[in-house]
């Protein structure tokens, strides 16, 4: 029989695999290419994540660089998604996550681009 550390152990690398996975799906488009996500866009209540996230470029799956200020990720080689079998079949089983992920990413991205607009015109109004 497990004792109680053997199983926080065991629940706690299940969390870490679900959020690995949740995250690693998050890095794709619809259509199964990567994408780049900033740390914002892929940041959820999960207290897995962050934990699930550093393992992932601690492994080299991902990388991890700054854009415009901020962390941004992305996996490490496109051919993790053909040649990676279990990845293979978590983007077979989750198109519809994939999907909602795509879109999300482009709202963010959308309306980061407004409030920066809305910034540099409000900027250059008050210089005026």
């Amino acid at each position: 029989m497990m004792n109680p550390n053997e199983i926080d152990a065991l629940a706690d690398a299940v969390a870490e695999r679900v959020a690995a996975r949740r995250l690693l799906l998050r890095l794709l488009t619809a259509e199964g290419v990567r994408a780049t996500r900033t740390l914002a866009e892929l940041r959820t209540s999960d207290p897995a994540e962050p934990m699930a996230l550093e393992a992932l470029v601690r492994g080299r799956l991902l990388l991890a660089r700054e854009v415009g200020g901020e962390t941004a990720y992305e996996l490490a080689h496109e051919a993790l998604i053909k040649g990676w079998a279990e990845l293979r079949r978590w983007i077979d089983g989750d198109r519809a996550a994939l999907s909602i992920g795509s879109g999300v990413g482009t709202v963010w991205t959308q309306s980061r681009s407004i409030v920066e607009r809305t910034t540099v015109t409000r900027r250059r109004a008050t210089d005026h």
